[in-house]
Parts: structure tokens; sequence; C-alpha cells
């Protein structure tokens, strides 16, 4: 059994899978009634996708059930999630595919890359993104070149468009692997038909046609999520709808490092001022705060859950505002 220094709150939400969080000794997997999941902590876990989850134990990947039961045992240390059927995995340097019954789908003969087994490699509409030779192009399920390597960066397609770069060109690819936008730095995926671009040192955001949707005003913007899109203007953050228009005026602080929390679940995370202090608290898509905590540190809701820090307490918060695990602050988020 895991010591844990628990906090435990009566709630089940038994269609969400466990979370996993960094504690003091390990990884472990926590479920939405705040109960520890698994019947051991490991070396590394990522979240579950597909009923399964990629774990790490003694330099060896594992794959997991939701109450920890060893699906597939590999001879690898990396493993990514399995997305749309198949799953990369590895070593340091090479990587190949294999479906849920652990046989390989692809041969292990594409070059790593940073944050391949983290999400990057996944599938994603039918196409991952693959490296080979130093240069990236996306492969079909089969193992085939959809796209050819001619790309010295690449970005995973979303809404069926990627930010890709050339020696020559950089901007938007579509799933031909033609160019369709090149006219300005692409810094956010195409979500509600709309993405952030940077143009003169301001962001807007263009359609997919190439045209300028959403003036260039901010200096920092994100990608749409639920409809809305953090923006900062005159050094404080909003949320904008595709119309541009301010549905959250700007009265927020912005991150240094990612800027603004994404609308997930209906709440957002953000950083507002109390004096000279900071603090952290979630919206509702109305702009009022929500659940009457503050935080020193939160992330986006997962599968109902958000991760938070609050002085040497870490934890996970649901949507209704429960605090449904807290343990002592392990130095790393979840």
């Amino acid at each position: 059994m895991l010591s844990l220094a628990l906090a435990l709150v009566a709630q089940t939400t038994p269609s969400l899978p466990p979370v996993p969080v960094v504690t003091g000794t390990g990884v472990a997997y926590i479920a939405t009634s705040g109960r520890t999941a698994t019947p051991r902590l490991y070396d590394w876990g990522r979240p579950f996708r597909e009923d399964r989850a990629a774990v790490g134990i003694e330099q060896r990947a594992q794959y997991i059930s939701p109450t920890g039961q060893v699906l597939l045992s590999l001879a690898f240390p990396e493993a990514g999630n399995f997305r749309q059927g198949l799953a990369a995995v590895g070593h340091a340097a090479k990587l190949g595919y294999i479906n849920p019954t652990g046989e390989w789908a692809i041969p292990m003969n594409f070059d790593v890359f940073p944050g391949a087994y983290d999400g990057k490699a996944e599938f994603r509409e039918g196409l991952a993104l693959a490296k080979r030779n130093g240069q990236f192009g996306y492969i079909r399920p089969d193992g085939t070149w959809a796209i050819q390597t001619r790309f010295r960066n690449a970005e995973p397609f979303r809404n069926g468009y990627a930010r890709a770069q050339t020696a020559d060109e950089q901007g938007l690819i579509d799933t031909d692997g033609q160019f369709v936008f090149t006219e300005g730095e692409v810094v956010g995926d195409v979500s509600e038909g709309l993405f952030p671009v940077r143009t003169e040192g301001r962001i807007g955001y263009a359609d997919t046609e190439g045209i300028l949707r959403i003036p260039a005003k901010f200096t920092q913007a994100g990608t749409f999520s639920d409809g809305l899109a953090w923006a900062v203007e005159g050094g404080k953050l909003g949320y904008i709808n595709p119309k541009g228009e301010w549905v959250i005026r700007p009265t927020f602080r912005p991150d240094p490092v990612v800027g603004g929390g994404n609308f997930t679940n209906g709440f957002a995370w953000v950083i507002r001022a109390r004096g000279e202090e900071l603090e952290t608290v979630f919206i509702a898509r109305n702009g009022k705060v929500q659940f009457d905590r503050v935080f020193d540190f939160a992330d986006d809701f997962d599968n109902g859950l958000a991760y938070f820090e609050v002085g040497e307490t870490m934890g996970l918060i649901s949507s209704t505002g429960q605090v449904v695990w807290s343990a002592p602050f392990a130095g790393s988020a979840y």
C-alpha cells in the first residue's frame, strides 16, 4: 500500500480515469474520489488515453489499466500514449509503433525528437509527425510517408493543419504538406477555424484562407479552447470569442511562461492581483471567480480534475471545487 499523506473527499465519477501525480517517492494515480487507484508507485507515468496509460518501472515501460493491471510489458524504456490505436515505443534514439496487443505495427526505424514520447509523435487525424535523417515529415498508420521529410521543424496536425518550417518558409501546412499560410509567425494551432499569428510584433488571428479576421493588437495570445482564447492587451489578460470581442475583460495578469489558462470543463485558471500579491484562481465563462479558493499555482482541468499548489501542499481539485487529494509538495506538477 502507498503511504501518502492524502486528504480524501467522498466523491465518485466512475467514467473518468485516474490521473498521474508526482509524489515524493514516485508517480501515483489518483481517482476522482481522491483514492489511490493503482497498487504501486511508478518511476514515471502518463495520463490515461484509450483506457490505458504508459508507465515506467526499473528502466522498462509498461501499459496499465485504470486499476493498475499490467496490460503490456515492453522490452524498451520509453513509451507514449495510445492514440488512434497506435503508440510510439522505443529508446532514446529510435522509435516505432505498436498496437494494443503489443505487436509491431510500424518498425522501429524513426528518429526520436524532443517531445516524441510526450505526445508529439502520436497519430492525429490519421497522421503522425516523424523524423528521419534530421528532417521531419508525416507518416500514415501503415508507416509509409504521407508527407515526405523536408521540414526542419514541425508540429502535429490539429483540425487539418500543422505548423511547419523549411529552410526557406514557415507557416501552416495542409494534409498534402503544402503551405497555405506563410505571412507571419504562427504561434498556435487552428481551432474554431482561426489560428494566432504574429506580425510586426503583435498577434492577431487569421483563418485558414490566410485572411486576418482579428486585428494584430495583442502582445500574447493563445489557441481557442471551448470557444474562447486568452489574449493580452495593455499588459492585462482576458478572453475573446472568435469575433475578437472581449467576453471576459482584460483585468488579469499574464503568466510569464505560458501566458494564460485554457477553458476546459467550463473553467480556466487566471492570475489576479490582490494589493502587491498575486494569486491564482479559477473563473467560469462569465468571468466570475469559482470555488472560493486561491492557489499559488494551478493547471488546466483534465478528465475532471485540475492540479494545484498552495504553500507546501500540492493537490487535485474537482470541477465542483472539492479538493479530492492533497499531499506534501514534491517539487513537480502532475
